[in-house]
């Protein structure tokens, strides 16, 4: 591994690697700030308010969200956004579930503070809790004006170095067109991190308090590879 990428940035372990907007209460990686802030001042030019849901979460933050979402907690979604019951659900089918849209602690690329969830904040209807799933940003949805704006913005990852990584089903992690990526920074860290890598996380001491670690043990390969390695 290289060694200016450390296990503990890759693991979500650490903030060293980022900066805080007191602004706008969000952490940034260092190294994309700059390029996130032209990027909102050029979209609140064109009538966007650039809002932006979420940035870095900690390793802890993804575990409370995982482990909410195992015990019920939390809503869980198929693939096409349909809410399911998570009574009639075996353990590994809550697994299954959960990593269509939220990643296992540790390998959330949110981890890096290169990852952004945004949404134009100017469209967001009064009273309204955004929750993130594909009819928003569909059409007759609160952001489907915002969602073409974006693409137009951000067609390849030269754009502000931005780009969506899961803008597509590539049959791992669920479309989500809300979900915005610093390719400078992001596709460096993603080729580090290996399969020997995610091994030694499902051993840190950590990942015992995961709900169903033994059946993430299980399908280690698929999640790694279907929704960790597998992008555009």
């Amino acid at each position: 591994m290289s060694k200016k990428i450390d296990k503990e940035v890759l693991f979500g372990m650490t903030k060293e690697h980022l900066i805080y907007d007191e602004s706008i209460n969000r952490y940034f990686h260092k190294d994309s700030f700059e390029d996130f802030k032209r990027f909102k001042e050029d979209a609140l030019k064109e009538g966007i308010d650039f809002y932006v849901t979420s940035s870095f979460r900690s390793f802890d933050d993804q575990l409370r969200i995982w482990n909410e979402k195992c015990a019920g907690k939390r809503p869980i979604y198929d693939r096409t956004g349909n809410e399911l019951d998570h009574t009639k659900l075996s353990p590994s089918e809550i697994v299954s579930a959960i990593i269509n849209w939220s990643a296992l602690p540790g390998t959330s690329r949110h981890h890096w503070g290169t990852e952004l969830d945004v949404v134009d904040g100017n469209s967001w209807p009064e009273g309204y809790h955004i929750q993130l799933v594909p009819e928003e940003f569909s059409e007759g949805g609160p952001f489907f004006e915002f969602s073409k704006w974006l693409n137009t913005k951000i067609e390849d990852k030269c754009s502000y170095s931005y780009y969506r990584p899961y803008v597509e089903d590539l049959g791992g992690v669920a479309p989500e067109a809300w979900h915005i990526s610093y390719n400078k920074v992001s596709s460096e860290y993603h080729q580090e991190y290996t399969y020997d890598l995610f091994c030694e996380l499902l051993e840190h001491p950590k990942m015992n308090e995961l709900t169903y670690l033994k059946e993430v043990k299980a399908s280690s390969q698929e999640i790694y590879h279907h929704f960790f390695r597998l992008l555009k």
